[in-house]
């Protein structure tokens, strides 16, 4: 199975789309510089308007914040930019032009090999690996949520050791790029000369086979009740997609656990309604394919085995990717829920089936999906654990795994996290998190509204909602369902929120019982929340005496 692991998420350009005068240019020319050489082999580009079509991208990501599956790096330290006229300067005579300038694409040939070079000033100090890819089709923008990352038909590599065995079908591996010099503490610090480092030689040559998992909500279920009945299955709206922050289950056991669990239908693309104007700019998404489903890599030891399984079980209940996580949302009181809180990072990651599929039992045998299968739509159900990351960006500070009950309802015996150290293990691994600092704490979830994302674990392509084609921006009006003069997508403007608890003395008695330093308090709350948590307004309800 061919995989190639990388993701960009990008908001920092710092070199000319479609220039002429140069592989690169930068404004900025303080701190650290990084160059080297660009090269691609793969097929000829397309021309329009007497240009080359796409750019080659070099996206630098801090080691400490690598974008996912890797990571929870939101955005490129720097990005550097090649003009498709600049890296096809040898081979222009062979790439097709039509007389009126509209877009010409070569027939299916052989491959050519071209290179440039590259360069990007303005560094910081420390560590950094190179993600890049060649824009083949030229819709990538770094500005846009909506198109800032690598699509269907894109050549891609980076700064990369194993350039033959990942051609292959290896995953690369990524090389270390330092910047700086080490201080007397340890940390990268910037000369006062500042700091070259050259010789960064970038390989792009594998194609990507997948457009990103683009979807929408299309329905959902609530848990089970006292009594273990679910609710009907509904078309949600934004006000339904919610669930209280102290659930509990009806029937926590491994293989009847998805009666009891709320879950959302994720359908690949946009409802039929919005598919003309999501195609056409200024969106431009890329629809038509389905969702791929196929088992992944959980625990990063290079093979799919019966180890790679969802988190907290010793059965061998598959782990199915798209990766479908909620990311507690930023509150910046827009209402727009669109940037994810990283300070603390909050995540619950979804137990995905595939189409035909009832619940985790399937799992069980779904031998079927180390290669990649189509699916219309997946389910993804939601546990009520969520996992705090102190900070994000060190695998060494703390990973607080949160859930409101030791038990279901109607069985002490039947335990949410049924095995406490194989969680611990499991989130340790699947993060990439120091298991030293992971703590699994009995007490409410934290309240606020989810982001929802899906993500390729073997190219690390990502779909996120709400998008910013679902909701008007800063300076844009809203007027219906248009903000300006551009049509929103309803459907990519969803929440999902952790809401108030059904009882909330449930979770102030939680909180009061959990021991000096309290893990919640300290590593899952903004500093603005921690105040409600102790007067224990946090999850509704009248403040309760100390």
């Amino acid at each position: 199975m061919r995989s190639f692991v990388f993701a960009f998420a990008c908001s920092l350009l710092v070199g000319p789309i479609g220039g002429c005068s140069g592989s690169i240019e930068t404004a900025d020319t303080s701190g650290g510089t990084m160059k080297g050489v660009v090269t691609y082999s793969g097929p000829l580009p397309c021309s329009e308007d007497g240009h080359v079509v796409g750019d080659a991208v070099i996206a630098l990501y801090s080691t400490d914040a690598l974008p996912p599956p890797t990571g929870f790096g939101l955005d490129a330290h720097k990005i550097a930019v090649v003009s498709g006229d600049v890296l096809f300067a040898q081979v222009t005579d062979q790439i097709p032009v039509n007389p009126d300038g509209s877009r010409a694409c070569p027939a299916p040939g052989p491959s050519v090999q071209v290179s440039a070079v590259w360069n990007v000033d303005g560094m910081d100090a420390g560590v950094y690996q190179a993600r890049a890819w060649f824009d083949y089709d030229g819709g990538w923008r770094a500005s846009s949520v909506v198109a800032d990352m690598v699509s269907k038909g894109d050549i891609a590599g980076g700064a990369i050791s194993n350039v033959a065995n990942m051609l292959a079908g290896d995953l690369p591996q990524y090389v270390n790029i330092e910047i700086g010099t080490i201080g007397q503490d340890g940390r990268y610090e910037m000369p006062e000369t500042g700091f070259v480092r050259q010789d960064v030689d970038v390989a792009l040559g594998l194609p990507i086979p997948t457009n990103r998992p683009y979807f929408h909500i299309s329905s959902m279920r609530r848990g089970g009740d006292a009594n273990g009945v679910p609710s009907p299955t509904l078309s949600p709206t934004n006000e339904d997609l919610a669930m209280p922050s102290d659930l509990r289950l009806y029937d926590a056991s491994t293989l009847r656990v998805h009666e009891s669990l709320y879950w959302l239908q994720l359908q690949t693309g946009v409802p039929e309604s919005e598919s003309v104007v999501a195609m056409q700019p200024p969106y431009v998404f890329q629809l038509g394919d389905p969702l791929m489903v196929q088992r992944y890599d959980v625990n990063r030891d290079g093979i799919i085995d019966a180890y790679d399984h969802i988190t907290g079980t010793s059965l061998p209940v598959a782990a199915l990717g798209p990766v479908v996580r909620l990311m507690k949302a930023r509150d910046d009181k827009s209402n727009r829920w669109l940037g994810t809180q990283t300070a603390p990072l909050v995540l619950m990651n979804l137990v995905v089936i595939a189409e035909g599929m009832t619940g985790l039992t399937d799992l069980l045998s779904a031998t079927d999906y180390v290669d990649p299968v189509p699916n219309g739509a997946i389910t993804g159900f939601i546990r009520p654990t969520a996992v705090c990351l102190e900070d994000a960006k060190d695998p060494n500070s703390k990973t607080v795994i949160v859930t409101p009950h030791v038990s279901d309802s109607q069985d002490p015996s039947n335990q949410v996290i049924g095995d406490e150290e194989a969680m611990r293990v499991d989130t340790a691994e699947q993060l990439g998190r120091s298991l030293a600092g992971v703590k699994i704490v009995y007490g409410c979830l934290v309240p606020g509204k989810f982001g929802i994302s899906a993500v390729y674990p073997a190219t690390g392509q990502t779909w996120r909602v709400p998008n910013e084609s679902g909701v008007c921006l800063p300076g844009e009006s809203k007027n219906g369902d248009a903000c300006g003069s551009r049509k929103m997508l309803e459907s990519q403007s969803r929440a999902f929120e952790i809401g108030p608890a059904v009882d909330p003395s449930y979770c102030q008695a939680q909180r009061k019982a959990l021991s000096e330093p309290d893990p919640i308090r300290d590593y899952c709350l903004t500093a603005s929340e921690r105040a409600k948590y102790i007067d224990g307004t946090l999850w509704g309800g009248a403040p309760s005496p100390l």
